[in-house]
C-alpha cells in the first residue's frame, strides 16, 4: 500500500515527492540525531560512521536501510546501491541509488539518483538529470 510521507507542510502523496522526501531526509540527518532517538532516525552518516573504510558494507547497509523505507511507503521496493571514492576528489564519496517501486495502484516508478557525499554529509544530490538539492 502507498503510504503518504509526513512533513511539517502535512502529507506527501506524489510518489516521487516520497522519494525526494526520503532521500532528504536520510542524507540530511546526521549521526548525532540517530543517537539523540535511539537509531529511530535513519541516517547516512551514521551508517558512514559505522562502516569506517568499508564501502561494501556501507553499500549493503545504505540499500537495507533504503529498501525499509520505500517499502514502508510503497507496496513493492527493488533497490540497488552503490558507493565508490570520487575520482576527482578521494575525500568525497558517490552513491548511486536506483529503485524500482510500484505503488498499491500498479504504478511503476523507476528512481536514479546520485548522491555526492563528504564526511557522510551529503553535498549534491540528483535525480536523474534533476538537483534536488545542493549545498
Amino acid at each position: 500500500m502507498t503510504v503518504a510521507f509526513t512533513t511539517l507542510a502535512g502529507p506527501v502523496t506524489e510518489p516521487d515527492k516520497i522519494c525526494d522526501e526520503l532521500l532528504m531526509a536520510v542524507f540530511a540527518s546526521d549521526y548525532s540525531q540517530s543517537n539523540a532517538f535511539l537509531g529511530n532516525v535513519k541516517s547516512f552518516q551514521f551508517l558512514v560512521h559505522r562502516a569506517g573504510d568499508n564501502f561494501r558494507t556501507l553499500a549493503t547497509a545504505t540499500e537495507s536501510m533504503f529498501k525499509e523505507l520505500f517499502t514502508m511507503h510503497f507496496a513493492i521496493a527493488t533497490v540497488n546501491v552503490d558507493v565508490r571514492v570520487m575520482e576527482s576528489d578521494k575525500a568525497k564519496i558517490a552513491v548511486t541509488l536506483s529503485a524500482t517501486l510500484t505503488t498499491d495502484t500498479g504504478q511503476v516508478l523507476d528512481l536514479a539518483s546520485q548522491i555526492i557525499t563528504a564526511d557522510g554529509k551529503a553535498m549534491e544530490i540528483l535525480v536523474g538529470d534533476r538537483q534536488l538539492w545542493k549545498i
